[in-house]
């Protein structure tokens, strides 16, 4: 029987003559007609048992927040819109609304909202709560979408309620009112716009004049549905300039909405050719990533030089260190760094550091964000993802962790993980994506000296420390070593290591104390794990040693034995609970197997069920 009454209601369903109605009373342009207004909003505050407020008129929604801020003074009441829509809408809802099926109530919303151009003034709503804080405010072009919906549930679907009060109030205020600020003891109404112009798709839109207009000359600028600042709305796209597109709020639909006035044309996808060229440039810039390679002094001063120069700074005196760990001996010989035992003292380099590479990194932005102005936000999002090399980032935390340990002080960490130059972390992903923006996209820019001149760092340099007078570059590690999952790891050697014997020793990604790192795995020592605070590295300790050789070396006490099993406990703090394991003696080699199981089992019988997922085993047809 339902699915039968949908069917029904699905082919009847054809809202355009409720849609057109509600749609011209939404877009009007029409000047309010003042005294049908204050019938409207005297009927809603009477439903609320309220007495008629202060009415108030003007001309633009500005206009009357800008009153109510400035001149109003006293306390106009309570805020009303809340209450007056639980008073109107919600028991129509519950009468008209719930009685529709789900998934039509949704198909049918979703028109309509569209069609009627809920949200469509979002962005006003937007830019006076930027100016002026949150607002109280019934918005007539978003209530008459509501309206359209159940004028259609009511006039074509014939439903039947009891609020004709309501339903006629709600109708009276979107059809005679603009929007309406309602407190307890006054009313703001204010009137519709004189302009609205649309373009194609009906999107607010106009070229050198405001797409939306009130009486008091309150204007909004718009292309192609992108609300614009007036210094570029109220000029026509041809007058419009290419450095427009970098906006440094970072509002990518301003951006793409330039772009499109400047006649750029917005890459949506990729050809199969263009894909193919992704690894040839992502395997360009991690070669020059994990070069080790040593870096020329010369190139590398040039370049520096050159990017002080493009911000305005005089060149100032480069130092090269051997390794990370130089250049902070560097640094605080030279007293920038100190020791920063004071917070106070930390921020403060933390500033200067952040100074210069915030300024030498600013071109960059504004290069990116006119690359990013022609790619579609959702292939861009594609791209992005691929541009994110976790390994990268893993490689340069721990190598900067081993500085910080050397050191003794986090606050050397958090100086190096702020300011290492982007080669390793950043740039690795901004230089291949930059480079196959403009080479294989052929997107459009005018920074080509700033893009030169950041790719001559990346190719020159590692690590740089810039500041006000010196800058401090750190040469590129002699050895990089990595298993098979791009992870650093070494085995009794460095996974890197600088000219000056500076190393850092990890094992499958996990940074160790040169201590473990020093050793191949055979020779780690059972005791170690007694001592090791930290948890992933116990559980290294643990993985590698075995329960085998931890059971004899920490001497495994006997719990419970059933024919070859052996149940055994280590009483010691070996890890963060007890550690229990079943050894097992295979009869025919005599090779010993040592598991661990779960601290909650008591006998070695319950361990091997348990380890056999819970089979029984006495069941076993045959033990070898």
């Amino acid at each position: 029987m339902h699915s039968n009454y949908t069917e029904t209601l699905q082919k009847k369903l054809n809202p355009s003559f409720y849609q057109e109605k509600w749609r011209k009373i939404a877009l009007s342009t029409e000047p309010i007609d003042r005294r049908l207004a204050t019938e409207a909003v005297n009927a809603a505050y009477d439903l609320l048992e309220i007495s008629p407020p202060n009415l108030l008129f003007f001309d633009s929604p500005y206009a009357a927040l800008r009153e109510l801020e400035k001149h109003l003074g006293k306390q106009p009441g309570r805020k009303l819109k809340k209450r007056l829509g639980d008073r109107l809408w919600r028991p129509l809802e519950r009468q008209l609304g719930d009685r529709l099926d789900p998934t039509l109530k949704q198909s049918l919303q979703r028109q309509l909202r569209i069609n009627l151009g809920d949200g469509r003034l979002e962005d006003l709503k937007y830019k006076l709560e930027r100016s002026l804080g949150n607002i109280n405010c019934i918005r007539s072009d978003v209530w008459s979408w509501r309206c359209c919906l159940f004028d259609y549930y009511i006039n074509e679907l014939g439903y039947q309620h009891d609020l004709q009060k309501e339903w006629d109030v709600i109708q009276l205020l979107v059809s005679n009112c603009g929007w309406i600020f309602p407190y307890e003891k006054v009313c703001l109404v204010c009137d519709r716009p004189r302009i609205i112009l649309f373009g194609e798709r009906e999107l607010f839109h106009a070229e050198g004049k405001p797409a939306i207009q009130f009486t008091d000359g309150y204007s909004l600028y718009y292309y192609q549905g992108v609300l614009l600042p007036e210094k570029y709305g109220a000029l026509p796209p041809s007058q419009w300039q290419e450095e427009w597109t970098y906006d440094p709020d970072d509002n990518y639909e301003l951006s793409q909405a330039i772009a499109r006035g400047l006649g750029y044309t917005i890459i949506t996808e990729l050809t199969s050719e263009q894909e193919a060229l992704i690894p040839v440039y992502q395997d360009k810039w991690k070669a020059i990533a994990l070069s080790t390679v040593p870096i020329d002094p010369q190139k590398a001063s040039q370049a520096i030089v050159a990017a002080y120069a493009d911000i305005g700074k005089p060149a100032p005196e480069i130092i090269f260190c051997a390794s990370p760990y130089a250049v902070t001996q560097i640094l605080e010989q030279r007293g920038e760094l100190g020791r920063p035992r004071l917070g106070k003292v930390y921020l403060r380099i933390i500033r200067v550091i952040n100074s210069i590479k915030y300024q030498l990194e600013e071109p960059l932005f504004r290069l990116w964000s006119q690359l990013l102005s022609q790619v579609d936000v959702k292939l861009f999002g594609q791209l992005e993802k691929l541009s994110i090399d976790r390994w990268l980032l893993r490689f340069s935390w721990i190598l900067w962790r081993q500085v910080a340990r050397n050191f003794r002080s986090p606050y050397y960490q958090t100086i190096a993980d702020d300011n290492i130059h982007r080669i390793i972390t950043h740039g690795f992903s901004i230089c291949w994506l930059t480079e196959f923006y403009i080479d294989v996209l052929g997107c459009h820019h005018h920074f080509k000296k700033e893009w030169d001149i950041f790719q001559s760092l990346c190719q020159t340099c590692s690590w740089m420390f810039p500041l006000e007078d010196i800058c401090v570059v750190c040469d590129r590690p002699r050895i990089l070593s990595f298993d098979n999952q791009r992870r650093l790891h070494g085995e009794g050697s460095p996974a890197i290591q600088f000219a000056d014997g500076f190393s850092v020793y990890a094992y499958h990604g996990v940074n160790l104390p040169e201590k473990y790192g020093k050793l191949h795995p055979d020779k780690w020592q059972a005791e170690w794990i007694l001592s090791e605070k930290n948890a992933e590295l116990r559980r290294v300790l643990i993985r590698e040693i075995g329960y085998a050789r931890i059971s004899q070396e920490l001497l495994a006490t006997e719990v419970d034995t059933w024919q070859e099993y052996e149940l055994l406990r280590i009483n010691s703090d070996v890890d963060i609970e007890p550690m229990y394991l079943i050894k097992v003696t295979c009869p025919s080699t005599g090779y010993i197997h040592v598991l661990r199981v779960p601290p909650d089992i008591s006998s070695a019988r319950e361990a091997i069920e348990w380890i056999n997922w819970g089979i029984n085993p006495e069941s076993f047809a045959l033990q070898t």
